[in-house]
């Protein structure tokens, strides 16, 4: 899938990773007056049906719930969450295609089974997790960490080795965290986006 990246790792050169006020025309803000839907929790269903199918396990999803567009003009990352721990997460800026319902299959078979971080997630654990989509709005250059709201904003982070990183809402809550990811990289390029996430309850703290 051209354009998909691991969240929060550094992009292998095969995957190319890739603010503002909303308006009634904002994509963006169409999928989060989605979220207050009931097609939001049909969403999640279907992509647990997926995950599950994925797994091994017998569910079979059936149609995907209507809902706004993606493809074009905003990203889509998919995390699987244990608690506060991240167990996967994968997606991209960019897409190969205008699927949704491709486009997150393949992003949750990323998150499920190749992220480099974790080993991948097993059917048995499946109950135990929480799956999150993050719908993303285009990156904006910034020069300032710790100003960034990270409740509702991601981050795109270029780092000395030449490498990108990516993280979501779902993954982090305080600039430490980013800071202890980074490790001894030095930030080249900080980029902040806008951010939907549509989450399951289970498996919370």
């Amino acid at each position: 899938m051209r354009g998909a990246v691991r969240c929060a790792v550094l992009a292998a050169a095969v995957f190319a990773v890739l603010c503002g006020h909303a308006d009634v025309g904002d994509p963006l803000e169409r999928w989060r007056r989605f979220t207050r839907t009931p097609g939001a929790s049909a969403l999640l269903g279907w992509m647990r049906c997926a995950a599950s199918r994925e797994l091994g396990g017998g569910c079979r999803a059936g149609r995907i719930p209507k809902t706004p567009p993606v493809f074009g003009r905003l990203g889509l990352f998919v995390t699987v969450l244990r608690g506060r721990e991240v167990r996967g997460c994968y997606g991209a800026f960019d897409h190969g295609s205008g699927d949704l319902a491709d486009l997150l299959r393949e992003y949750l078979k990323g998150a499920l089974r190749h992220d480099v971080r974790h080993s991948p997630v097993e059917l048995q654990e499946l109950e135990q997790v929480r799956l999150v989509i993050t719908i993303a709005g285009r990156p904006e250059q910034t020069d300032d960490l710790d100003g960034v709201d990270l409740s509702t904003r991601g981050l795109l982070i270029g780092t000395d080795e030449g490498g990108e990183m990516v993280f979501v809402p779902a993954e982090v809550r305080t600039v430490e965290q980013i800071r202890r990811s980074l490790g001894d990289r030095a930030i080249t390029q900080l980029s902040a986006f806008r951010a939907v996430t549509i989450q399951e309850k289970r498996g919370s703290p």
